[in-house]
């Protein structure tokens, strides 16, 4: 895990948080769904949202610097058919409804930071800390839980994705797909998909503020989120 900038009692708060994903086993809630029970049904799906702005200060070729604005929502089924742990994880992370923990975090996607935006292939969100990616919480006492099946595969752009740091380690961080990706089957559980045409015309205009680094070309945040139905 990469070291984090920061001296004193900042410091110590951080590396506390962190210590969290290094402890234990992965947690995993019951989900009550077995192989048995497995047959898709998608009726009672729920469906969410995430709303993206750009926080402008981009200087353009022609001089003049971008101002923020709203790029646009991705609504999101969530496969609670299939995947009922990660879906549910990520529901309340869209409602807040969990609201602060007793470590101090908001268990809420609102104002979080895009952190990285590969062109033409994924981005990724859900630290809740502003970490680039290294603070990673889930609704469950905050901890980690295990893989949840791989019945889903990335077979194309708006699959919803969990991003981690290897196996069993999932939490609030998340993945987005801006094509297939064939490479995170069997690594990074789907769990969602785009759930209407408008949703992949802003995820186009997302990828657009993508570099082949995966640095954004400018901060892109969840500007709103909920539950949509």
């Amino acid at each position: 895990m990469k070291s984090i900038k920061g001296n004193g009692k900042k410091q110590d708060e951080l590396d506390s948080l962190l210590e969290l994903d290094r402890q234990g086993l992965p947690y995993m809630p019951s989900s009550q769904l077995d192989s048995g029970s497995i047959v898709g049904h998608r009726t009672e799906n729920p469906v969410v949202y995430l709303e993206f702005a750009s926080m402008g200060g981009r200087t353009l070729r022609n001089g003049t610097v971008t101002a923020p604005a709203i790029i646009g929502r991705l609504y999101f089924e969530l496969r609670r058919d299939l995947v009922p742990v990660a879906s549910a994880n990520f529901l309340d992370l869209c409602s807040g409804i969990a609201g602060f923990g007793n470590d101090g975090i908001n268990y809420h996607f609102k104002g979080t930071k895009i952190h990285r935006i590969v062109k033409n292939e994924l981005f990724e969100g859900g630290d809740l800390l502003g970490m680039d990616g290294l603070c990673s919480r889930s609704v469950y006492d905050g901890r980690l839980f295990r893989d949840e099946n791989f019945l889903l595969r990335h077979a194309g752009p708006g699959c919803l994705s969990m991003a981690n740091r290897g196996p069993d380690t999932n939490g609030s961080l998340f993945l987005v797909t801006f094509s297939r990706a064939q490479k995170l089957d069997e690594k990074c559980v789907v769990f969602g998909c785009l759930a209407n045409q408008d949703s992949f015309e802003v995820l186009m205009r997302i990828n657009e503020f993508g570099s082949t680094t995966g640095e954004p070309l400018e901060e892109v945040r969840v500007s709103d989120c909920g539950i949509a139905y």
